[in-house]
């Protein structure tokens, strides 16, 4: 609509666009992404305009603009693909090939055949093991949440990123599990990562509870990919029925609730996260309905 020059002026209309934000997206956003969009959509680029009556930013309300990134945000979250698969397999995302896996480990690295990793492990080639026995890495005391990138070695991948879950049995353990996937999500944004493999975390031998986990795992995706608009491919990779249906489910129903229950991701600090701030404050009512 606003690429008509009939039309355009509807983007100053502030109010329709907020009842427009509450109608697709079930409320307004609560705070400013750390990452600016390019550009907005078509918008700017009707090729039948002549330069002089493009319309500029300061003709869309704030409210507009606001409708226009969340739609672009809720489009890359819409795009991610759960599929049935084998981390240790994959080598598609859609038609895009995977460059980094994502996947559980446990904190040592080490691992002797076992889920996920052991997948990993078998499809890297034993560089790959080689590598997290040595003295460097043996002397690393590593965290619950800790992400830990190395090169992909025979894996027919650039890099693995190894992530260290949280137990379920840890009081913590569901702000720790949506931890681990930040910062799983932000070490393949470091590096690039163009299509990125996820298999799902803490499901398996630390006991979380499946849909749980699957409701974590999808909204710290939406998180920071509203945070930071990353671009990436992302496949979340699951061998098991019921993780495959859990995942499938929570993704559906955050695009029906795009907005509800966000958390701020604040910006970096010597590449540590520091805590989310959660916003717990009561949230306003929507507009007044048009007449």
């Amino acid at each position: 609509m606003l690429a008509s020059r009939r039309h355009r002026g509807y983007g100053s209309h502030g109010t329709m666009w907020e009842h427009l934000i509450w109608l697709h997206f079930g409320r307004s956003r609560y705070y400013e992404p750390t990452s600016s969009f390019r550009e907005l959509p078509i918008v700017f680029q009707n090729p039948h305009w002549s330069t002089s009556c493009a319309p500029e930013m300061d003709e869309l309300s704030l409210s507009c603009r606001e409708y226009l990134e969340t739609a672009m945000e809720y489009s890359l979250f819409e795009a991610i693909h759960v599929v049935r698969g084998d981390i240790g397999r994959i080598t598609l995302i859609g038609d895009e090939h995977v460059d980094c896996l994502i996947f559980p480990t446990n904190s040592s690295l080490v691992n002797f055949g076992i889920g996920a990793a052991g997948a990993v492990f078998n499809r890297a080639g034993p560089e790959l093991l080689t590598l997290v026995r040595s003295e460097a890495y043996r002397r690393t005391r590593r965290r619950t949440t800790d992400a830990i990138l190395t090169p992909g070695f025979d894996s027919g991948v650039d890099h693995l990123i190894h992530c260290v879950g949280p137990s379920s049995h840890r009081p913590d353990c569901e702000d720790n599990l949506y931890r681990t996937y930040l910062n799983a999500l932000d070490r393949a944004r470091q590096v690039d990562a163009r299509c990125v493999a996820v298999a799902s975390i803490s499901t398996g031998s630390l006991g979380f509870p499946v849909d749980l986990a699957a409701q974590i795992a999808m909204r710290a995706c939406r998180d920071f990919i509203k945070c930071h608009r990353w671009q990436a491919t992302i496949g979340i990779v699951c061998l098991e029925t019921s993780v495959l249906s859990a995942m499938t489910r929570k993704h559906e129903q955050i695009l029906r609730q795009f907005n509800k229950e966000c958390l701020e991701i604040v910006a970096r600090v010597e590449d540590v996260l520091p805590p989310l701030v959660p916003f717990e404050f009561e949230v306003p009512p929507p507009p007044v309905p048009l007449t």
